[in-house]
């Protein structure tokens, strides 16, 4: 018969956690990311090549004719992240405005496909994973800034990468190195996009409520 404290400790340990190894990719899977990003590309690939950028397309745009760090981050005064990133892009294929929109357009057909993984490897079920990547590769506003020189597209893809991460950190909140990393991948997103702050703090949170209750529970447990 199950007392009170030996339900408790099943629960704790009992809980989803992701799929293992290499069990969630299936031929399934691969169809599906490559359609959402099929899909999202031919959703967002007409903007591309205006004879000319918007004028605050073109402010960030001059990201490549930075020479110090300061001048970069004057251009890139919210996402200077995004701006070193940018001005790499450009360093290494050149400028054009084509160019200068590939890379946010990159990062927009990638999301959706990266909501998909990050959903069904943490335990989500395919539908849901698949409905949730579909309305971002459908989203007009998603696909109208995909083609705009700006990191909005790049802040969408961070988001779903810290959505990963604490939900890696949630799952085993006992072990100090996943707090390690959540705070180092933390900065990083930051210095990509500012209001990234507002996701770190909501996945520390959340962390720190299931660290606590879980240690009452292995507590009452013992």
């Amino acid at each position: 018969m199950n007392t009170p404290e030996t339900s408790g400790a099943s629960t704790v340990e009992e809980l989803p956690g992701p799929l293992q190894g290499s069990r969630w990719v299936t031929t399934l899977d691969v169809a599906v990311l490559v359609g959402l990003a099929a899909v999202s590309g031919a959703l967002r690939v007409d903007p591309l090549g205006p004879e000319s950028l918007w004028l605050d397309d073109a402010w960030i745009a001059l990201a490549h004719k930075a020479e110090s760090v300061r001048e970069l981050a004057l251009v890139g005064l919210t996402a200077p992240g995004f701006a070193a990133i940018l001005n790499g892009w450009i360093g290494l294929v050149g400028f054009s405005s084509v160019k200068a929109q590939l890379l946010p357009f990159l990062f927009g057909v990638a999301a959706p496909p990266a909501l998909y993984v990050a959903l069904v490897r943490r335990g989500v079920s395919r539908t849901a994973a698949l409905v949730g990547a579909a309305l971002i590769a459908f989203s007009t506003v998603h696909a109208t800034y995909s083609t705009h020189v700006k990191q909005y597209t790049l802040e969408a893809l961070v988001a779903i990468a810290l959505i990963a991460l604490f939900w890696w950190l949630i799952e085993e909140p006992g072990k100090p190195h996943r707090w390690w990393v959540a705070a180092g991948a933390s900065i990083a997103a930051v210095s990509f996009s500012s209001p990234s702050i507002a996701y770190v703090g909501a996945g520390l949170a959340c962390a720190l409520v299931v660290a606590r209750a879980r240690h009452k529970l292995s507590a009452t447990a013992v």
